[in-house]
């Protein structure tokens, strides 16, 4: 295999998911009330939710693509180590075909289907128990916060996940 063609591959796919990573940031710095662009949310309950669900949907993509920069990492390292193309799991050799269209891929076909599917947990919390899940969502408001006058809705800001 042509490593010159697999490092610019690597720079490539590092360069498209940085761009990703960069316009999300950018996207999601405001606050979600101005990000919005409404005056008040208490009227608008199905706008606030598409709005919200869109915000949490560029949360996933954005955890995915510095999942991928890892990966690309660990392809640019192995290249340096001369380990790649070889499986982290088992070892063997990992097919060139596989390679071309992933070349940040670390596993060999067979070894791939037997990981767990870490998409199943896109959360940049990881994997959290019920309760954990709770805590961490529940900072974000419950229905028993503004509405109480717990907190001012206008003094809270959007803490990035």
């Amino acid at each position: 295999m042509d490593y010159s063609d697999i490092r610019e591959k690597l720079r490539r796919r590092r360069e498209e998911l940085s761009q990703i990573v960069e316009r999300i940031d950018h996207r999601t710095k405001e606050r979600f009330s101005e990000w919005a662009g409404e005056l008040a949310s208490f009227d608008n309950h199905l706008d606030t939710g598409t709005d919200l669900f869109l915000r949490e949907q560029d949360q996933a993509i954005r955890h995915r693509a510095e999942k991928s920069l890892e990966d690309v990492d660990k392809a640019e390292d192995a290249l340096k180590k001369g380990t790649y193309g070889i499986c982290t799991v088992c070892g063997r050799p990992i097919d060139d075909a596989r390679l071309s269209v992933l070349p940040e891929v670390q596993t060999c076909i067979d070894c791939a289907k037997e990981l767990p599917d870490d998409e199943t947990y896109m959360l940049p919390q990881g994997n959290l128990e019920p309760n954990e899940f709770w805590d961490e969502m529940a900072v974000w408001g419950s229905s028993n916060t503004f509405q109480d006058g717990e907190n001012d809705l206008y003094e809270r800001e959007d803490e990035p996940l």
